[in-house]
């Protein structure tokens, strides 16, 4: 794909600068070994790139349940400036702790914790509600 391109372009160059028969054979040589030098380089990158995915791709089974819970607390927009801890309780249960600033925030936090893959219990250790 890319010596097309390549030599399109020359051929539109050689179009508009009236070249000789001769250098027009040179540009277009010159033309197929970039092509040839340009799809090698990109072949690289997409094979690099296809050998280092894997590698970031992780199931949710391989993370611990305690991390994505605090994943989703830190990242969700009432809970993102509070101090919150998850703790790993028995099996798929977690503890949260840290200080909320109100019932909101409190229920917000368990139901992310609920409803996060993995979990099947949590332990509300939140202080700071009415």
């Amino acid at each position: 794909m890319g010596t097309r391109h390549a030599r399109w372009a020359i051929g539109a160059l050689l179009f508009c600068t009236g070249c000789q028969n001769q250098d027009a054979a040179q540009l277009s040589k010159l033309g197929a070994k970039l092509g040839q030098k340009l799809e090698a380089v990109l072949a690289k990158g997409t094979a690099q790139l296809s050998r280092s995915w894997p590698t970031l791709r992780v199931a949710n089974s391989e993370i611990a349940i305690e991390a994505r819970v605090a994943a989703r607390l830190r990242w969700d927009k009432k809970l993102a400036d509070v101090p919150l801890r998850v703790i790993r309780g028995d099996g798929a249960s977690v503890e949260l702790q840290g200080q909320v600033e109100g019932l909101e925030q409190r229920r917000r936090a368990v139901e992310l914790a609920e409803n996060t893959a993995g979990v099947e219990m949590v332990v509300d250790k939140l202080q700071g509600t009415e």
